[in-house]
């Protein structure tokens, strides 16, 4: 997605932020396995949840310039182990 459309504000973030905490108290998970889509997006939920960054696991975006299915295929595949 291009970040241009993208609200990045502070304030959309700890909005956003406290939605998610909201919805894992709502399915009683404590120990959550995050997959963040993007390096962006892996640094933000491991500024904004310390608590869980044990537990963040980034993957390329799909749309990232210059990766191949394969490499992509291969990301997705190491969250398995």
């Amino acid at each position: 997605m291009n970040q241009s459309l993208v609200d990045l504000s502070i304030e959309n973030i700890i909005k956003n932020i406290k939605e998610f905490k909201k919805e894992l108290n709502f399915i009683n998970c404590r120990n959550p396995y995050i997959i963040a889509i993007g390096d962006e997006t892996a640094r933000i939920l491991q500024q904004y949840l310390p608590e869980y960054a044990e537990n963040i696991h980034s993957i390329p975006h799909y749309a990232k310039r210059g990766i191949t299915k394969k490499e992509f295929e291969e990301s997705i595949k190491k969250l398995g182990e």
